[in-house]
């Protein structure tokens, strides 16, 4: 492992202990905000050998985005509505 990346790797889970600490106190505010600083912070070193092959970041978020929604709606904590939703196939059944 490189020194940048142990650096970030301690960065995150010092900001992520900072973050369960903050959303768990009286203030959730701080939590959500100090989230939004880890994400700045540790984007750029976890993305890395995505964004340096600017034709696989485009496919891979092309992808990724409706299949996050799709496993959101199968979840329960989104509604897509019948245009959006996934075919039938797509659709795991657990029981």
């Amino acid at each position: 492992m490189r020194h940048t990346q142990l650096i970030n790797y301690a960065l995150y889970r010092i900001g992520w202990f900072a973050c369960v600490l903050g959303g768990a106190s009286q203030r959730p505010w701080t939590g959500c905000l100090i989230a939004l600083i880890l994400i700045g912070v540790t984007f750029r070193y976890s993305m890395r050998p995505v964004m340096m092959r600017p034709i696989r970041a485009a496919l891979l978020g092309a992808a990724g985005g409706p299949l996050a929604f799709f496993a959101g709606d199968r979840r329960g904590a989104v509604t897509l509505l019948p245009p959006l939703a996934p075919p039938r196939g797509l659709r795991i059944s657990t029981s």
